[in-house]
């Protein structure tokens, strides 16, 4: 029973990997299509575009962007969230003189709203796209053979760099949230875990055991918010001792092009703060609570769901998995009560992990590994080391290691939580 369990398990891995393959292509086949049709709306004939017609249709497109380009004060001041500044107070502007959006202000020329550079590399990769399909794919010379590409050009080049220029000069930086590291992190989870305990009923119960479980293991594992909450229950193991728990990610934002990923995070001697104790209790409580895992198999689900068993496959399938919004304004409301000024977001978790480790030599680590296996691709030695997060944290013989990765279905965090 155990192997037939096994086999299931590793044929999810890449039919889950597939499916979203075949979503993030549906999803650019989309964008393609979008940008085709306003394409052929702007130019005269779509098949004839220059360079130069396609440069002019990336300004008008810029016209619905979200990113001010500001040669005032203001330049290189925007903070997530803040990026474009309608009204400014003289109370809070830093040269009130100078500012041409100052409340009353006589100044005409308000900062340029445009599209970041990012966006425009963006579309032009879709046109490179679009073109090809057309059979365009060398790069625009004199626009004498048909075979050439308006999107693959000096003067689209040129354009790009004209972006750059005028982000690099108004001081525009990449958005990115506020970073949350671990002390407030611990301070929000202590309120969590109060709310679970003090909690009236199950239902209650569940629902701050979710929140709870979510936070403490993005903490320990450094990963997506959005790639966390769709985490396969099925795909979630013991460590052959229970030191920890192993993950295999199978949906996450880069899985078409780095595949399937896996991760351990590790069982802390303290009691009162250990990310495996928070994913069981929340499970615990979910089996209690009576969730059917087979309606849904994620580790995170939307609890809604089991308050609306009426509404149709569509609905359920749309609103799946746990909401992020929801999580993020508990955040907030929590960082408020603990006194925590600057903005707290889920996201924010992901940026502190990743401050604090990027000086941890991995690289060196999976060289070694190629060298000594004669492996000529890092992709090769990681995927004949991709139990390495489990065997590498674990403390048990090497024996059961052996036996847990033939079979590791028989580790399944929920068939084993109450043993």
């Amino acid at each position: 029973m155990g192997s037939a369990q096994a086999k299931n398990t590793q044929h999810e891995e890449p039919r889950s990997h597939t499916l979203q393959q075949y979503r993030d292509n549906v999803q650019k086949e989309k964008t393609r299509q979008r940008f085709e049709k306003l394409l052929k709306d702007f130019v005269p004939d779509i098949q004839t575009t220059t360079p130069q017609q396609l440069s002019k249709f990336l300004f008008s497109m810029e016209k619905a962007g979200r990113t001010q380009y500001h040669t005032c004060p203001h330049a290189g001041s925007a903070s997530p969230g803040n990026r474009i500044i309608t009204v400014c107070l003289p109370d809070t502007c830093p040269d009130p003189r100078r500012c041409p959006h100052i409340q009353n202000s006589q100044i005409e020329n308000k900062c340029t709203i445009s599209s970041s550079p990012d966006t425009v590399k963006n579309t032009v990769s879709h046109m490179r796209a679009i073109f090809r399909k057309m059979g365009k794919h060398t790069r625009w010379q004199e626009g004498k053979l048909i075979t050439e590409n308006p999107a693959m050009s000096d003067v689209i080049d040129d354009h790009i760099k004209l972006k750059e220029q005028e982000a690099t000069d108004a001081l525009i930086q990449p958005l990115q949230a506020t970073p949350i590291f671990k002390s407030d992190v611990d301070r929000i989870l202590d309120k969590l875990r109060t709310l679970v305990t003090l909690a009236k009923n199950l239902r209650e119960k569940v629902a701050w055991a979710q929140q709870t479980a979510l936070i403490s293991l993005l903490q320990a594992s450094g990963r997506r918010p959005g790639d966390i909450i769709r985490l396969n229950v099925n795909l979630v193991l013991y460590l052959p001792d229970k030191a920890g728990i192993f993950f295999v990610m199978t949906i996450h934002k880069t899985g078409t092009t780095s595949g399937i990923s896996r991760f351990a995070i590790m069982r802390q001697k303290s009691n009162g703060n250990c990310p495996v104790q928070d994913i069981e209790t929340y499970l615990r409580n979910l089996i209690a609570y009576g969730h059917n895992f087979h309606r849904t198999n994620l580790l995170f689900p939307n609890l809604a769901l089991t308050d609306n068993r009426l509404a149709p496959y569509s609905w359920h399938a749309k609103h799946s998995v746990m909401r992020l919004d929801v999580t993020n304004n508990y955040m907030s409301i929590f960082a408020a009560q603990l006194n925590i000024k600057h903005s707290v977001k889920l996201y924010g978790i992901r940026i502190a992990t990743a401050l604090k480790t990027r000086e941890i030599a991995t690289n060196e680590a999976l060289k070694s590994t190629m060298a000594k296996g004669g492996w000529t691709t890092e992709a090769s030695a990681e995927l004949y080391t991709k139990y390495f997060p489990a065997s590498g944290n674990s403390t048990a013989p090497s024996r059961l290691i052996a036996q847990w990765i033939a079979e590791p279905a028989r580790n399944r965090v929920l068939a084993m939580i109450n043993k």
